[in-house]
């Protein structure tokens, strides 16, 4: 069950990828006798340790709930004793991806695509994670989680951030992302935005209602043109704006004295407030919305791979990644997981198997030249979209 003591100082929506030119290379790990191509063919022994790079309520051990524990019977089962380094940003995690000294990480989208270009990131044989067979079609070879037919990672899980609002302020219910956005929304100085870069990607989704004429397909992929027209949709979003919120505190704090009204909160948020009173309706927008996925990858150099392969399908397996999924706040990544849940309504309030509503949700992706959606012109990459936004709250 989500609560704020498990929220606490473990709920994110990822602080982004820094800027930087991000350099599609050749991928290929590092040669050993078990690899072909740079890709492991078969799993060597438990190599007895394993150092990872997480984020908070990843990988738990009992310390912090008794009851919540999936690090020890990993342990016992493998022969791999669990290191982690908690982190609550992106670049608090690539400065330490960059030390060498991990063998993997629970990277969001925004930053996995990155450690994919550069080489950061190994890729991986699946027929060696044999719960991966199990994954939604929706988390299997993903912008974020793939490459040219390569898998990098286990998808863990996956969440919408719905168009939240307060029932009792709000009398129409919304059913767009406009009123965010939009000159004429009646919600002025009422509306809260991520304090992120990736919001960018929320407006783009607004414009493909408001602005068929761009045809904006995938948000992340955007061409100058359409970023450019972004761009000016925050500006005026900017007026109407009176919360740019950088941490879920900050929004259940805005959502319960009123102070804003309407803005898009992940579902483990909305549900939290639910349980404490806050009068808060969600919808999925007609125009789609954007989401978060952790993948866990194997990193370029990782000491311990065998240990890392271990537990890629250790946090695959149906029960443990329905402890995780519960704990965390998010759709589990396999199916199975469903039938471990304690809360039984839970795979149902997450659409956990439901594609369909999947579909409408545009996972974050880190935007690169080389357009992510696969068309053939050229897109703008993360670095410009990092700059527009450090400019639009410069002001």
């Amino acid at each position: 069950m989500v609560t704020i003591a498990s929220l606490r100082n473990r709920f994110r929506l990822a602080a982004g990828v820094a800027a930087g030119v991000l350099t599609v290379s050749l991928l290929a790990g590092c040669g050993s006798s078990e690899t072909t191509s740079g890709i492991a063919s078969s799993l060597g022994d438990a190599e007895g340790s394993l150092n990872l790079i997480a984020w908070p309520g990843l990988v738990e051990n009992g310390s912090t709930d008794s009851s919540v524990d999936w690090v020890r019977p990993f342990e016992q089962r493998t022969g791999c004793k669990v290191s982690v380094k908690t982190v609550t940003s992106s670049e608090q995690m690539r400065d330490l991806i960059d030390s060498n000294a991990y063998d993997g990480v629970s990277a969001p989208g925004e930053l996995s695509g990155e450690l994919i270009n550069n080489g950061s990131a190994e890729p991986i044989n699946t027929e060696l994670v044999k719960n991966y067979r199990d994954v939604v079609p929706g988390l299997r070879m993903q912008p974020w989680n793939s490459f040219e037919g390569h898998a990098y990672g286990a998808p863990l899980g996956r969440s919408a951030s719905l168009l939240t609002w307060r029932s009792d302020q709000v009398k129409a219910a919304p059913v767009s992302l406009a009123p965010l956005f939009a000159a004429d929304s009646s919600y002025r100085q009422k509306v809260m935005i991520r304090d992120d870069a990736a919001s960018l990607a929320a407006a783009a989704l607004a414009l493909r209602t408001t602005k068929p004429e761009l045809k904006i397909g995938n948000p992340y992929a955007l061409n100058r043109e359409q970023f450019s027209a972004v761009i000016e949709q925050m500006r005026v979003a900017q007026q109407i704006t009176n919360l740019y919120w950088s941490d879920y505190t900050e929004q259940v704090r805005a959502f319960e004295d009123g102070s804003s009204v309407i803005g898009l909160a992940n579902q483990a948020v909305t549900s939290l407030m639910q349980a404490r009173g806050t009068k808060v309706q969600t919808v999925l927008p007609d125009s789609g919305t954007v989401g978060s996925s952790d993948t866990w990858m194997l990193l370029r150099g990782a000491k311990h791979p065998s240990c890392m392969y271990r537990w890629m399908d250790h946090v695959l397996d149906a029960k443990i990644n329905a402890q995780i999924s519960e704990y965390y706040g998010q759709a589990p990544a396999v199916p199975g997981a469903c039938a471990n849940t304690v809360d039984k309504n839970f795979c149902q309030a997450y659409h956990a198997i439901d594609e369909s509503y999947y579909r409408s949700v545009w996972i974050a992706t880190a935007p690169q030249r080389r357009c992510v959606d696969g068309r053939n012109e050229a897109c703008v990459a993360y670095p410009d979209w990092h700059r527009a936004w450090q400019q639009l709250r410069a002001g």
